[in-house]
Order: structure tokens, then C-alpha cells, then sequence
């Protein structure tokens, strides 16, 4: 997501965040071979730990959006993320 707006040139007008909903990688970098993926894709990573969402934090965004591994009943691996856009 900071890849897409940088490149559209609009950094400036957000702040986007990663958390997770569970607490099972709370501390934990990217994972490998996620790091290994946007690398081929060209895509630049930078130093992120997983921290968790809290409910505290509703009100300070203006747009969520969450992803995961069960999205429409899907077997194998997708996305795992979530993307907060915070309120200006």
C-alpha cells in the first residue's frame, strides 16, 4: 500500500500502518517469504514488527481495510494484512 501511493506521488496525504488482529506474531519482522516476494516485485520493504490492533484505535482512522488468509472461502495462502489509513 505505501509502494501504491508513493508511486502515484500522494505520500504526503497519508499514514498508513500494518497491525494484525490476533497476538500470534506480535514482534515478529515480515516474514521471509514475504520480504523474498516484493523484492522480485520490485516492491521496497522496510523495518516493520507485527504489533496488534486495538479497539482503542477505531477512532483514529478513517479507513480500515482487512484481509486474510480466509477471505471467500479460500483453501490456499493469500493476503495476510491489514492497511489503516489514519485520520487527518
Amino acid at each position: 500500500m505505501k509502494d501504491l501511493v508513493r508511486k502515484a506521488g500522494r505520500q504526503h496525504e497519508f499514514v498508513i500502518d500494518s497491525a494484525a488482529t490476533s497476538r500470534e506474531e506480535i514482534g515478529n519482522p515480515v516474514h521471509r517469504g514475504t520480504v523474498r516476494k516484493l523484492h522480485k516485485e520490485g516492491v521496497p520493504v522496510c523495518e516493520h514488527y507485527a504489533r496488534q490492533f486495538r479497539a482503542s484505535e477505531y477512532g483514529d482512522w478513517n479507513l480500515i481495510v482487512y484481509m486474510d488468509d480466509c477471505l471467500y472461502g479460500r483453501r490456499e495462502p493469500w493476503w495476510i494484512a491489514s492497511y489503516l489509513q489514519r485520520r487527518s
